[in-house]
């Protein structure tokens, strides 16, 4: 949801950019004049003055099995400060969610080796996959600590985390340097 708060209409421009999506698949960003698909890489869009209006990311898997990784950046364009930047990641094998709770802090990302899990003791176990779906790695916590991903390669990671009823609380995308 964007929000114009100011008093004057403010001239927007998103920006995608498809990071990775698996070859049959399409995408479409919608902004609060019309929903473009995936030819159209930027669109320029206006807020009045207190106004409101969704910005929207669907991918449509066409019923081919796989995944996408979509960038959206959004821009006022008189303050280019003035920006927000989304990553977005879709995945039919893992069913991976969005972040599921918002209690759960894991640093930095990207990562280099050792990744911070701050989440009290809601956290029991970790597992980590890659873009293909396979698991690279599991490992059991208690809630804070840190884990070691020195042994993965670099790249574009699924993080799942389960508390102690091995209830999945949290998918997360994880980028390992």
């Amino acid at each position: 949801m964007l929000t114009n708060n100011s008093e004057d209409t403010v001239s927007y421009t998103w920006t995608r950019n498809i990071v990775q999506m698996t070859e049959g698949w399409s995408c479409a960003i919608c902004d609060i004049n019309l929903c473009y698909l995936d030819f159209v890489s930027s669109q320029t869009f206006t807020l009045l003055p207190e106004a409101q209006g969704n910005l929207d990311v669907h991918v449509y898997p066409n019923g081919i099995p796989g995944n996408a990784i979509v960038e959206l950046h959004v821009v006022d364009n008189d303050d280019e400060t003035n920006h927000v930047m989304g990553l977005y990641y879709f995945d039919q094998a893992l069913s991976a969610p969005v972040r599921l709770t918002q209690n759960i802090k894991t640093y930095p990302n990207p990562v280099v080796d050792m990744l911070n899990i701050e989440a009290g003791h809601k956290v029991s176990r970790i597992e980590i996959f890659n873009i293909e779906g396979r698991r690279m790695m599991a490992e059991r916590i208690n809630g804070n600590g840190n884990v070691n991903l020195s042994g993965l390669p670099s790249g574009t990671f699924i993080m799942r985390m389960y508390d102690i009823a091995d209830v999945q609380i949290s998918g997360n995308l994880l980028i390992k340097q």
